[in-house]
């Protein structure tokens, strides 16, 4: 497994974690470097997504390419905003979550449909309330 970021290794290690991985990694992503990826309303938001982001994602994928990361957002729903984006922003979008919050990516499954944000919304609240009571 490569080095991922603490909180993510800590979540996939507590047996908590019934999302994929990738989603867990990118939750963790956010909190640890809100700089260069956050959420931002439904949605992903990167911070000159080649130059900056390839190291941080070599540290919790088993590529650093952005290209595949960028295939991992689509298998999850979210698809490229180019009129929100530019060539030091990228903006990756599903509708259906604007309104929820950043731990709704929790929530995802691959290959899902859109339309889901009410049931992502009620499962990221059990997958949270599990983790929460493993790490006590």
């Amino acid at each position: 497994h490569p080095a991922a970021g603490r909180e993510a290794q800590r979540l996939l290690r507590s047996g908590g974690a019934k999302a994929p991985d990738f989603v867990v990694k990118l939750y963790c992503m956010f909190t640890e470097y809100p700089t260069l990826i956050y959420w931002d309303d439904g949605r992903v938001v990167v911070a000159r997504p080649e130059e900056r982001l390839e190291p941080i994602l070599a540290k919790f994928f088993r590529t650093g390419k952005f290209s595949s990361f960028q295939r991992q957002l689509n298998n999850f729903g979210f698809h490229k905003a180019p009129h929100l984006s530019t060539s030091k922003l990228r903006v990756y979008l599903r509708e259906d979550l604007q309104g929820y919050p950043a731990e709704s990516v929790l929530a995802l499954r691959r290959g899902q449909k859109r339309g889901v944000a009410p049931d992502a919304a009620r499962r990221t609240d059990e997958v949270i309330e599990e983790w929460d009571s493993r790490s006590e």
